[in-house]
């Protein structure tokens, strides 16, 4: 018997492009645009530390061997320049992103 999966892949990454997208426009990190009322929904749907990629990796082994991003890139998001919140590093993390 196969594990449902909680997330596709396909709408993981529309998922993360999305939450990227309105990260940017706040212009906060993304700790910070989670306080925010304009996190919209995005805390409400539980994703594996509040990203659609970790959530769709936790389907499979709980690491991020699966994750989109260290499948295209062989790195994980912390390699690419993702920090929970500094916001200084994101421009290579957010051009991966945009790449999937």
């Amino acid at each position: 018997m196969t594990k449902k999966l909680t997330i596709t892949r396909k709408k993981a990454i529309a998922e993360c492009k999305k939450l990227w997208e309105e990260i940017v426009a706040s212009g906060l990190s993304k700790r910070d645009f989670l306080c925010t009322p304009e996190r919209g929904s995005w805390v409400y749907k539980e994703y594996q530390y509040n990203c659609p990629l970790c959530e769709y990796s936790r389907n499979f082994t709980g690491n991020c061997c699966h994750c989109p991003l260290a499948e295209k890139y062989l790195n994980n998001c912390f390699t690419l320049g993702f920090d929970e919140e500094d916001i200084t590093n994101y421009p290579q993390f957010l051009e991966a992103v945009r790449g999937l």
